[in-house]
């Protein structure tokens, strides 16, 4: 990770890093959905599966079977709820106030894990359009 991931990148919506937090907050309320056993819709749709994803071995065997785009969609689903759900349960188990876990504590984790789950979304929706 450089300097330029993380630093302060002015948008007409306000800075990257506010963006990241208002996102994973929307990513939090569908993970408690999700996790109350309510089935998610739209781009959240693969966290419906989040104990298969997270549990999921490779089945990949050649270089082949891991450059098609459906592993790779498959890689990048894991990726984004392995991030999505443990910095949602580790901000669940702490104690400290809501700012200092969102602003200090868990700062890297939110953006980190909103930045996996917005990648995903992306590859996801241009497939979706390569296919229609």
């Amino acid at each position: 990770m450089t300097f330029t991931d993380n630093a302060v990148f002015p948008t007409f919506e306000g800075v990257n890093v506010m963006l990241y937090q208002q996102s994973f907050r929307y990513a939090q309320k569908l993970m408690k959905k999700q996790r109350a056993g309510k089935k998610l819709k739209r781009n959240f749709v693969y966290l419906n599966n989040l104990k298969e994803l997270l549990s999921c071995k490779s089945q990949a065997k050649t270089a082949a079977d891991a450059s098609t785009l459906e592993y790779l969609e498959l890689c990048l689903q894991v990726r984004a709820c392995y991030h999505l759900d443990t910095t949602y349960t580790a901000l669940q188990e702490s104690k400290a106030t809501s700012s200092q876990k969102t602003n200090d504590i868990f700062a890297i984790d939110v953006e980190r894990a909103s930045r996996n789950h917005i990648c995903y979304m992306m590859f996801s929706l241009t497939i979706d359009t390569l296919n229609a």
